[in-house]
């Protein structure tokens, strides 16, 4: 297989550059060195896995099927024991606790309760009085652009109603941090681009931080910070970019030739976690 080359202003971005702004911050997750391995084969290929996560910050993660995505993030979760390395949380001051908000591709919700009583269920066994609960869970539906729907069933929403419920579930413990596993890929394309842009807004309106595993590479270079591509041949280390610094920010990417040329190249990345030969990128 041919050697995959990017293009020149993209090569020194193979060994997880960061601005010196953000290295200043603690990262609310941290996966260091991250490896697993089932019995009869190793999930995560070729390499281990380390990224962090800071506020204000959507991270994606981009890989072939297979190079581990989904398992990464369960091991982020503490769903799964990784073979190797290790994972930092960022504990919140006033509960000495991490405060993890999480959503999966599949969107369940109990469809004998009302959409209030489904977004609240993250938090009905806190310490929070039912009207708090109700109250809380009200707000995230509203920030969620859902106002009205409270009292609704499932059944009644449609399929991009559903994803902004799913996500407003995910707001509802007032997280630090959105683990989100294909959090839009159910609903149709033309809502995805409102889905992600929603996403961003609250994420940078409330200083959050997202990881987002995906394999939406059209979406992860629009509305990402930073990216990473799982799944390396040749032993090669995983890139980390910075798109906000690379091709400039999100809402005018999708223009601009940096950003046709980076979506290309990885493009052709991730054709070689595949096996399939690709010649090497002109200089």
């Amino acid at each position: 297989m041919g050697a995959l080359r990017a293009p020149n202003d993209l090569r020194h971005l193979r060994s997880g550059e960061q601005t010196p702004a953000k290295m200043i911050l603690t990262p609310l997750i941290s996966l260091h060195g991250i490896r697993h391995k089932f019995i009869s084969h190793t999930d995560m290929q070729n390499g281990a896995i380390s990224l962090d996560v800071r506020e204000n910050e959507i991270v994606c993660v981009v890989g072939a099927s297979g190079s581990g995505k989904t398992s990464l993030l369960k091991i982020a979760l503490g769903l799964l024991k990784a073979t190797q390395g290790t994972v930092s949380l960022r504990i919140k001051e006033d509960s000495n606790l991490p405060c993890v908000g999480v959503a999966f591709q599949s969107v369940h919700f109990l469809p004998w309760r009302n959409m209030e009583d489904n977004v609240r269920a993250p938090i009905a066994h806190s310490k929070a009085t039912l009207d708090n609960q109700r109250s809380a869970a009200r707000a995230v539906l509203e920030r969620a652009s859902l106002d009205g729907v409270a009292h609704r069933f499932p059944h009644e929403l449609s399929g991009g109603m559903r994803a902004r419920a799913a996500l407003a579930r995910a707001l509802v413990n007032d997280p630090s941090l959105l683990l989100l596993d294909e959090p839009f890929n159910s609903v149709d394309a033309y809502l995805r681009d409102e889905l992600h842009e929603l996403l961003a807004d609250l994420v940078h309106d409330q200083q959050l931080g997202a990881l987002i595993v995906t394999h939406d590479l059209d979406h992860s270079l629009a509305f990402a910070d930073r990216l990473v591509v799982i799944g390396c041949v040749d032993g090669e280390t995983n890139p980390t970019i910075d798109l906000n610094a690379r091709i400039g920010s999100r809402g005018n990417r999708r223009s601009l030739k940096q950003a046709h040329a980076l979506r290309e190249y990885l493009i052709g990345f991730l054709r070689t976690t595949r096996g399939e030969t690709v010649r090497d990128k002109p200089t």
